[in-house]
């Protein structure tokens, strides 16, 4: 992969002005002569060169991204964002740009979001999965649903390993909380409980 340029989010954009423009200028006059580009993303202001730009920095997440979950095959998407913003700053790709990219790139189907929800007031957040995986994570969810059939609680060591080999295990505990977004049970201190056992 290349560098970039820089992108950066909100207040960061004077130091991408600095970096662009040759003369002192604010950052909202560089916008409207044209000098740097402004584009809200996912609810974001992103500052960058050119749309060029723009679309190479969803590459280079969309990459890093993708070769983070090979090995973790489900994540949720706090901890993919913190992941992939160390690797991409490599790349010329800001920290405050990687969660709105990461969220666009599930947008546009690049990436698979699925629903969680936070132990603290259910509030809904995502998990994150590569296109290629999304039929594995369905088959494990049908498996989890099984065995929570014959029985009233699955912890994370009875979840189904997928049909690819994932080095870690962390994956299980947020396919439970899936499993818990999806209504098929509710999660108690890291166990899956059948609803009607509560």
């Amino acid at each position: 992969m290349t560098s970039v340029g820089s992108f950066v989010a909100g207040g960061d954009a004077a130091q991408l002005v600095r970096g662009t423009v040759h003369r002192p200028v604010s950052v909202e006059d560089a916008v409207m002569s044209g000098e740097i580009d402004r584009e809200k993303v996912e609810g974001v202001w992103v500052y960058h060169r050119s749309q060029e730009d723009l679309e190479q920095a969803l590459t280079v997440v969309d990459t890093v991204a993708k070769r983070l979950l090979g090995d973790w095959f489900l994540v949720p998407l706090p901890i993919l964002t913190t992941s992939t913003a160390r690797a991409a700053a490599r790349y010329g790709v800001s920290a405050p740009v990687v969660g709105p990219l990461l969220k666009r790139l599930v947008r546009r189907g690049r990436l698979v979001g699925l629903g969680l929800l936070t132990q603290a007031g259910y509030q809904p957040y995502l998990a994150v999965c590569t296109g290629e995986d999304e039929p594995r994570v369905a088959a494990v969810v049908v498996g989890v649903e099984g065995l929570l059939s014959g029985c009233r609680r699955v912890g994370w060591r009875d979840v189904p390993e997928p049909t690819r080999l994932v080095r870690t295990k962390a994956w299980k505990t947020t396919l439970l909380r899936h499993c818990e977004f999806l209504g098929t049970g509710s999660l108690q201190d890291g166990t899956l409980v059948r609803w009607g056992e509560l």
